[in-house]
This record gives C-alpha cells, sequence and structure tokens, in this order.
C-alpha cells in the first residue's frame, strides 16, 4: 500500500474515534445531568412524603384523643366524620401534589438528555 491511501485512511480512522469520542462525552454528560436531575427530585418527593407522614399521624393522634373525651355517641360519630373527611381530602391533596412532583420530575430529566 503505497503512503498516500495509508495516510488517508489514519485521518479517516482518526476523525471517526474523535467523532465517537465526543458523541460518547456528550451522552455521558446528558445521562449525568438527567441523573442528578432524578436525584434531586425523587429527595424532594421524599421530603414530601416524610412531611405529610408527620401531618397524617398528628391528625390522627389528634382525633384519637378527641374520641377518647367524647361525650356521647353522636359527638364521636361526628368526630370520626369530620377526621375521615378531612383526611381523604388531604390524601387526595397530597396524591395530586406527588403526581405533579413526579411529572416535573421525568420532564425535567427528559430536558437534560434531550439537550444532547
Amino acid at each position: 500500500m503505497t503512503e498516500q491511501p495509508k495516510r488517508m485512511i489514519e485521518v479517516e480512522a482518526t476523525k471517526i474515534g474523535q467523532d465517537f469520542q465526543k458523541a460518547a462525552e456528550t451522552n455521558v454528560g446528558a445521562f449525568l445531568r438527567s441523573w442528578g436531575e432524578l436525584n434531586r427530585g425523587w429527595t424532594a418527593m421524599a421530603a414530601e412524603v416524610n412531611e405529610y407522614s408527620k401531618t397524617v399521624f398528628t391528625d390522627a393522634t389528634r382525633t384519637i384523643e378527641q374520641l377518647v373525651g367524647a361525650k356521647t355517641f353522636d359527638d364521636a360519630i361526628q368526630i370520626q366524620s369530620t377526621y375521615a373527611k378531612k383526611a381523604y381530602d388531604n390524601h387526595m391533596a397530597e396524591v395530586s401534589k406527588l403526581g405533579k412532583m413526579c411529572s416535573t420530575l421525568l420532564e425535567n430529566a427528559y430536558k437534560q438528555t434531550a439537550r444532547a
């Protein structure tokens, strides 16, 4: 093989290698940014669930205290009914909030890979 075709092959191989390396660096960078976004999102969601759990426990404890102090059966029914409605409303609001957080999390993580 003459020197000219060998040199062309070397140049082309080097270019292909550099292109591959650049693509790999870009994709790894996008993956790491996406992973970081997922990590931040899951941490925020875990903190939210933790706060919600504390609130639920406090509300349940307060309701039990009220039930123990109820004077009549009708008072106990009213206390339980009020608690059940509040618990349901709070739960639905929390599920909605977590759903929005999850949706935003996935959207932001996708944006990190789409930029690549």
